[in-house]
């Protein structure tokens, strides 16, 4: 009989092991305690002199407490050209080494590999786990086996040959779980998240910290919920991009004047092609594009408020907001600095896209994600058509999102709540908002948010220019061989005929040919 059973026992077992399904989830990392991983105060600590020269130690919170004089020294460069690959439970990632190996670039080196060494330190916990606790009940089980065998005599018995291999079943499915993780430790698996986890370990002191802990508990969901995974890693990836920068070249109230200077003049000769426009709003354009360049010297000058630009369709506002962001970095360059303002056309369609929710991010929240992800400085922002202004279901967020003209800083709780349970605050960078639109605002308690602007119309004279610029780049015209006869004495007298007022009409009508009929 004991022959019989072990045989049964011998073949049963193995196929039993083998052909066990998959219990649980598939990933051996779906345990992770990123609390853990990513908990790096300690080191905030150990190296706040690289955390100073970063200008990130205001960002985390165990530094920003302790207040030190930063010793004069050159700024470390996060990268270059050569690179050295650090390795650690079989999860390998580049660092990059500058050239110029300096006590601080390598103390930023030294840095990095602690941020890592944490995270891979938790991935192993993670793995060994389970393999942990099994070898804690194989000991339980082998032990409990051997005493209840020993104290009740049941060495040549049936019951003692039966809690033998009852022990023995049990000891080798335990085991199974300690031969995967040691196989999981050999062989690290693949996952879209390692990359970003090791991104965010080394990066975390730069993004937000009022961000951290949803960041950090999308990553807990992207691991362990296979059907949020994709909404978890796009939520990742968007926080990733606020990884924070430092500009090039400081820049001095010298050459912040000349630029002022500068610009002033192009805006001068830009309304000279205008009908009469009166000092006082000319000067309120001259005031805000100053402030805005003096924020690129010290951001705590505080924001420019916010320009709003109203008048008839095609008299060139979408024009001179572009041209502010190239008069800026014309006058940049002739002071020897790199460009240093963007241009963003911001497009409005919903109050859920202006003011965001849990679930989208605003359209401000989206500026200032692209502002840290092209390092620029400060931003000149065009919000077109904004005819939205008017509309009554968009007022109410309007009035919100633009706090009375303060453009300094943006709310918002796509990354969770504040203490206060209304959304988190976020500092922005400088920026010139320039909103326009046909219409002036009808609601004064949203207008008196921005300086409004009555845009003028551009004289005859700048109308006909315009129209012999766009008649000499014309195909159609080139085509017809009409152009060589579209002499200025013609143009003028078709814009006299039509009456023309607007740069927007003399497009429409030299693009579709109108010349050519009359």
């Amino acid at each position: 009989m004991r022959t019989k059973f072990s045989i049964f026992i011998f073949l049963f077992v193995p196929l039993q092991l083998f052909c066990q399904p998959p219990n649980g989830s598939q990933d051996p990392l779906g345990g992770m305690i990123y609390r853990n991983a990513f908990q790096q105060k300690d080191l905030y600590l150990e190296f706040e002199d690289v955390l100073r020269d970063l200008e990130s130690k205001g960002n985390t919170p165990s530094v920003a407490r302790v207040a030190r004089k930063k010793p004069p020294h050159q700024a470390i460069v996060m990268a270059g050209p050569a690179h050295n690959e650090f390795c650690l439970n079989g999860y390998c990632i580049d660092i990059d080494v500058p050239s110029s190996k300096s006590r601080l670039e390598n103390r930023a080196i030294e840095y990095k590999k602690a941020c890592l060494q944490r995270l891979y330190d938790e991935r192993r916990r993670t793995i060994l786990q389970p393999a942990k606790v099994n070898l804690s009940l194989i000991a339980l089980v082998m032990g409990s086996m051997g005493i209840s065998v020993e104290m009740l005599g049941m060495n040549d018995s049936m019951g003692g040959s039966f809690s033998i291999f009852a022990a023995l079943i049990n000891t080798a499915f335990l085991m199974k779980e300690v031969i995967d993780s040691g196989f999981n430790l050999a062989n690290p698996p693949d996952h879209p998240l390692n990359t970003l986890e090791e991104e965010y370990a080394i990066w975390k002191h730069t993004i937000p910290h009022q961000t951290w802990p949803m960041v950090e508990e999308k990553f807990m969901t992207a691991r362990q919920n296979p059907f949020a995974q994709r909404e978890a890693i796009d939520f990742i990836q968007f926080a990733l991009g606020f990884k924070s920068f430092i500009p090039k070249t400081p820049l001095s109230n010298t050459q912040i004047q000349t630029m002022i200077h500068r610009v002033n003049a192009r805006i001068d000769s830009f309304f000279d092609q205008y009908e009469k426009f009166d000092q006082e709003p000319k000067g309120l354009i001259k005031l805000r594009v100053g402030q805005f360049l003096l924020a690129l010297e010290d951001p705590k000058q505080g924001p420019a408020r916010g320009l709003h630009l109203y008048g008839p369709p095609g008299v060139g506002k979408t024009h001179f907001a572009r041209s502010l962001k190239e008069w800026i970095n014309e006058a940049s360059q002739d002071n020897f600095l790199e460009s240093i303002s963007g241009f963003e056309n911001i497009v409005v369609s919903s109050p859920e896209e202006l003011e965001g929710s849990p679930n989208s991010p605003s359209v401000f929240l989206r500026l200032l994600r692209s502002q840290i992800t092209k390092k620029t400085r400060g931003t000149v922002v065009l919000m077109d058509e904004a005819e939205w202004l008017n509309d009554p279901t968009m007022k109410a967020p309007a009035k919100r999102v633009f706090n009375n003209g303060d453009l300094s800083t943006i709310q918002t709780d796509y990354f969770g709540n504040g203490e206060d349970g209304t959304g988190i605050s976020l500092p922005m960078y400088p920026m010139l908002l320039i909103a326009a639109s046909n219409q002036k605002i009808e609601d004064d308690a949203l207008a008196s948010r921005f300086d409004c602007v009555d845009f003028p119309n551009p004289t005859p004279h700048a109308l006909l220019e315009h129209a012999q610029d766009v008649a000499s780049k014309s195909a159609m015209l080139q085509l017809m061989r009409r152009y060589r006869t579209s002499s200025q004495e013609n143009i003028d007298a078709w814009l006299k005929k039509k009456n023309v007022k607007n740069f927007r009409e003399i497009d429409a009508g030299l693009k579709n040919g109108l010349l050519l009929i009359e």
